[in-house]
């Protein structure tokens, strides 16, 4: 018997018995059965992706969901963890192309590490293990799980084709995490098993009376993919007049509304601003206000014939417009309970005790029994005049800002130190843009840099976390670093505003002298 029908016959024998194991299993123990069913797939993927394992980070990223298990780790996260364990073998087997660099990038990455590092030197903290005094170890665990695949991605080779892979995987899960959502939406039951905690929800966690503006958070995301995708394969300004790509454009910007978040909104608006710019120039920025003007005109007069959802209204209120006045105190009042939060945090010491070195990402034991005990009453009103909920944020650092929740986790050094990396990141974004235009890989580039020249627009001035900002930094090197390496194009050479004449020559256009 030759070794192909040994072979075969190991896979039939071993295929049996795990049907025979998933059947018995699948009627004492449902949930266990889901999950060997999706490890075995998911192991079998990576085995198939071999070095493209990496390609498994961008996809994850876009699909955005919560795994029910212990620790409610995310898909991005496990896809990292699998990413770098996949790797570390490749790297023992020597199959593992790299090309390490040191850059600007690299440097500004391991002084912002160092930042995060002296935080917990100076305030360590556990995992809640041991019964220690403090509480907060998993977010550090989950940054240096970050920085390393961030570091890993920005050294490995891989070839030119697997950065459209990239693009294609991202906009597919994008689809897929709207999908899911909406399952969750309408069976709630199938969306846990999803990790697709998609439901209507408030931010204030506060019951919402029928008729007010709730926020729909399974639309985000296919918002935002939808947005950066359309801006990186034709300019959204020729999209709007387009038959076949004006739907996509209004469905992006319909579903960033229908969220009920402003934020998100405004974040879809400038990934399209961003596209508008880089294939139209300013010109064509000037050109998208005034049909944006016109836009808004259309849905003022709509809403004033027939009102728009109340999701829709709370997220145009930033925008003058015909809208409820319930849903603009209701939006008016989202920003004051977060502004009370900023000022609360910045101008006392109760809050943030180091605001030059910043306090960590832990706290205490007290203050997570407090935070747990505020969660639990809401709606009250605690010792220091903010509600339960702004005091349970306030302890975790949860303040629905960017710049103030970075100076209590790292101080005004470490958010300088993030900003001016947000900037490097920004430029060297651009320059591999510009490196492509008139080329193939121009809508790669757009695709995968415009997140990282819109996000810390976003993260400075509407919302965002610590997490969100150290991501934004450590991802965004890591992925021009790989456009840098990878694709197939002469180095970025900055590009000249005017062409100085060359001086003549003092005897030019006159006859030769003898000499």
């Amino acid at each position: 018997m030759d070794s192909q029908k040994i072979k075969t016959i190991l896979l039939l024998t071993i295929a049996a018995i795990g049907a025979l194991y998933l059947g018995i299993a699948a009627a004492t123990a449902q949930f266990e059965t889901v999950l060997w069913i999706v490890g075995v797939i998911g192991l079998s993927v990576c085995v198939a992706l071999g070095r493209r394992i990496w390609l498994i980070i961008p996809f994850a990223s876009s699909l955005g969901l919560v795994v029910p298990l212990p620790g409610n780790f995310t898909t991005e996260m496990m896809a990292q963890i699998v990413t770098l364990g996949f790797c570390s073998l490749l790297f023992l087997m020597r199959k593992l192309p790299m090309r390490p660099r040191i850059t600007i990038l690299e440097v500004w990455c391991a002084a912002f590490t160092l930042c995060v590092v002296q935080t917990y030197m100076r305030n360590p903290v556990g995992l809640n293990l041991l019964g220690g005094d403090s509480v907060g170890g998993k977010p550090y665990v989950f940054f240096a799980i970050t920085a390393a695949a961030a570091y890993l991605l920005s050294v490995i080779l891989v070839a030119p084709n697997d950065l459209r892979w990239c693009v294609r995987l991202s906009v597919i899960s994008g689809v897929m995490n709207f999908g899911l959502g909406l399952i969750s939406k309408l069976v709630p039951a199938i969306g846990y098993y999803f990790g697709a905690t998609f439901s209507s929800d408030v931010e204030n966690g506060e019951s919402v009376a029928p008729g007010e503006a709730t926020r729909v958070s399974f639309v985000r995301q296919i918002s935002l993919t939808l947005a950066n995708w359309i801006s990186s394969r034709i300019s959204p300004l020729k999209a709007s007049f387009h038959p076949l790509w004006m739907p996509l454009v209004l469905a992006s910007l319909a579903a960033a509304a229908f969220s009920g978040y402003r934020s998100q909104l405004i974040h879809a608006c400038l990934y399209f601003l961003v596209g508008i710019f880089y294939r139209g120039g300013m010109r064509a920025i000037f050109a998208s206000f005034f049909l944006g003007a016109a836009g808004l005109f259309m849905l003022a007069l709509v809403n004033s014939i027939a009102p728009l959802p109340a999701n829709v209204q709370r997220a145009l209120t930033f925008l003058p417009g015909t809208w409820d006045q319930r849903f603009q105190r209701d939006a008016e009042g989202s920003t004051d309970w977060r502004v009370e939060m900023w000022k609360e945090a910045l101008f006392t010491e109760k809050w943030i005790k180091n605001k030059w070195l910043g306090d960590g990402l832990g706290f205490t034991k007290k203050e997570f029994e407090a935070m747990k005990k505020f969660e639990d009453d809401r709606g009250g009103v605690a010792i220091s005049g903010l509600s339960n909920v702004q005091e349970s944020m306030m302890i975790n650092g949860g303040y629905h800002s960017g710049p103030v929740q970075t100076i209590r986790t790292v101080g005004y050094v470490g958010l300088a130190v993030l900003v001016s990396g947000f900037i490097l990141v920004a430029v060297h974004a651009h320059r591999q843009i510009q490196r492509t235009r008139g080329t193939e890989w121009f809508p790669v580039a757009l695709f995968i840099c415009s997140p990282f020249i819109v996000s810390p627009i976003f993260w400075l001035a509407i919302i965002g976390t610590f997490e969100g900002g150290a991501r934004v930094l450590l991802m965004g090197t890591a992925m021009v670093g790989m456009l840098h390496k990878n694709l197939p194009l002469p180095a970025y050479k900055p590009a000249r505003s005017y062409s100085p004449l060359p001086r003549p020559h003092p005897h030019a256009g006159s006859p030769s002298v003898p000499s």
